[in-house]
């Protein structure tokens, strides 16, 4: 395994959504949604603004509600991550947070002050995903990926298994197995 360079930019496309249907074991609970929204420009630095969302519907809320958003400020040129935002409601679970990162110091400046130790050239959860898609994806590859999250740095381990045929109301589709 190694640590990759930036890859094909072109799998990162401004506007567009990617959308998941959310199931309890076979009980539909909710829907996901990622969104490249658009440009913004984060501690002087061009980047592209991505949001997360995860809701449950409304059978699933009488069980148990939530209403999460992630925001990923990422770099428009490497996809690492500048800024984190994280908004979670789930049932009476409430949690909001905000870290902006300093790659150049290696610090991550956290909403309530807090400052910690953070890898240079990290990404979040959000703009992981985003880089792994810029990748090439051989069947067998393993790719390992500094991030930051929740005021630790730990590595992501990513794994390309193997091709599969994936059928979806949407359709079929040839995927990648990660």
């Amino acid at each position: 395994g190694f640590a990759p360079a930036a890859g094909d930019h072109t799998a990162i496309l401004v506007g567009e959504t990617l959308s998941y249907g959310i199931r309890w074991g076979v009980v539909p609970a909710g829907t996901a949604t990622m969104s490249i929204k658009g440009d913004r420009v984060v501690a002087n630095q061009a980047c592209l603004h991505v949001v997360a969302t995860a809701v449950s519907n409304p059978v699933f809320d009488k069980i148990y509600a939530v209403r999460d958003q992630f925001e990923s400020f990422m770099d428009a040129q490497d996809l690492k991550s500048w800024a984190f935002k994280k908004h979670l409601r789930e049932g009476k679970f409430r949690r909001d947070q905000v870290v902006r990162k300093d790659h150049a110091e290696g610090k991550a400046y956290y909403h309530d002050g807090q400052v910690h130790e953070m890898t240079p050239g990290a990404f979040d959860v959000l703009s992981a995903f985003y880089f792994v898609r810029t990748l090439p994806l051989h069947d067998g590859d393993e790719y390992f990926l500094d991030s930051h999250t929740d005021r630790k740095n730990y590595p992501i381990k990513v794994t390309v298994h193997r091709r599969e045929r994936v059928k979806v109301p949407a359709g079929s589709f040839d995927c990648v197995v990660v």
